[in-house]
């Protein structure tokens, strides 16, 4: 009882069976309810990949008063910096063909939507998301790292720990999609968490959604599995607002798996991911619009308009076949922060917009990888080092003129942004 000292905490008197509240608020607290959550999943959708649910559909629906489920078992997903909870108020797992359109998901102290293992052509759209403790979407695959794992119970895993790079079992979320969704104020008490977060599963599909306020970035992808994915269409911004690292968008890719999603047959190598026309403002910690952060590899980044951040195209530590271009930045301090890459494996920056606060370019790469970029600085000039700097530069432009060139790439998503 003497812990009670600060708004929104509670204390529960067994003895006496009363609830002491610590009212959030101005004013008296409201005398109607009160809500205290007890359930953490609120539906769960559990099949396996023999015998999946299929054709699940929910529409319309409110999901709101979830229990919190940050103090629950936890697991490392992949090779990224993340752990996670398999809890959320929507659970699935050994599903095909899955719906959520339309629904809300507000006021839940845990994740919002957990696509787990096993599923396939999942389709969350339309759906808003509000103050939830931890992610809004998160999808999560399994490898067999362990002889057992506590989301299958009952089920001896075969091979672990050697399977553990192994994702050509099919237990792992292929084809998921989520459009035309919102989220904003999420992460109220996990902090490694997103709108979108991603291990061990390809090829998903993130489209036309709007994200807002949120402790870390945006979407997250935690490794390179499988590759195929898409993001597009999207507008991001004020990310990262209890970290400092990272921006709207961040990924790794410390570990390879072996999956079939390039060609069919099974391989190391991932399929490319696509990155394009999304609007992204990194305006909380700013260090760059996309983070292909520790490996990160086989990206296609164009016709995005990215606005701050430290420098306009990352990727370090072992990262390779990054490609930017026919991108927009505005006002980012330098054009590139990119490490060395084995031959056959080069990264590419070419065909950018670059308006620059300073009058450095940064890391330097060879013409045929590094040109046709326009860059514009306050003076109008570029110190020296790279040899023609990979385009040409002119002074900065006015705001006026850095939306118009945005409002080509983009269109319609740039006005509607705008209007917002």
């Amino acid at each position: 009882m003497e812990e009670l000292d600060y708004p929104g905490e509670f204390f529960f008197d067994k003895r006496t069976e009363k609830l002491y509240l610590f009212h959030n608020g101005t004013g008296a607290p409201p005398t109607d309810s009160i809500v205290v959550p007890q359930v953490q999943v609120l539906v769960n959708i559990t099949g396996t990949q023999w015998k999946p649910v299929k054709g699940v559909q929910m529409k319309g629906l409110r999901f709101s008063a979830a229990a919190p489920t940050y103090m629950m078992p936890y697991g490392v997903p992949s090779g990224g910096d993340w752990a996670l909870d398999r809890y959320s108020a929507i659970f699935m797992q050994g599903t095909q063909e899955t719906l959520i359109h339309g629904c809300t998901f507000e006021r839940l102290d845990g994740n919002a939507v957990m696509v787990s293992g096993y599923n396939r052509d999942t389709t969350i759209q339309q759906s808003d998301f509000a103050y939830l403790g931890g992610n809004a979407v998160a999808v999560w695959g399994y490898t067999n790292e362990t002889g057992s794992d506590p989301g299958r119970p009952g089920v001896v895993l075969a091979n672990a720990p050697q399977a553990g790079v192994d994702g050509t079992d099919g237990e792992h979320p292929l084809r998921t999609t989520v459009q035309n969704c919102s989220a904003r104020e999420i992460g109220l008490f996990e902090k490694q968490s997103s709108f979108f977060f991603q291990a061990k599963a390809a090829e998903s599909r993130i489209l036309s959604n709007v994200f807002f306020n949120g402790p870390r970035a945006g979407i997250n992808f935690n490794d390179g599995f499988g590759g195929g994915d898409e993001i597009a269409w999207n507008l991001i911004f004020s990310t990262c607002r209890e970290s400092g690292d990272h921006g709207p968008f961040n990924s790794w890719d410390r570990q390879p798996f072996l999956t079939t999603v390039r060609t069919g047959e099974p391989s190391m190598i991932m399929q490319w991911r696509w990155i394009h026309h999304n609007f992204m403002v990194d305006n909380f910690s700013p260090q760059e619009a996309i983070d292909n952060d520790d490996g990160s590899c086989y990206y296609k980044t164009h016709d995005n308009f990215f606005v701050y951040g430290w420098q306009a195209m990352k990727t370090d530590f072992g990262g390779h076949d990054n490609h930017h271009y026919d991108n927009i930045y505005a006002y980012v301090d330098h054009a590139l922060g990119v490490d060395p890459t084995l031959p056959g494996h080069e990264q590419y920056f070419f065909a950018n917009y670059v308006v620059m606060q300073g009058e450095m370019v940064g890391t330097c790469l060879p013409q045929k990888q590094m040109y046709g970029n326009r860059y514009f600085t306050p003076s109008g000039k570029l110190q020296e080092g790279c040899q023609g700097f990979g385009g040409q530069v002119s002074k900065t432009p006015s705001d006026a003129e850095i939306l118009t060139q945005a409002k080509m790439k983009l269109g319609t998503l740039l006005d509607i942004s705008l209007v917002v």
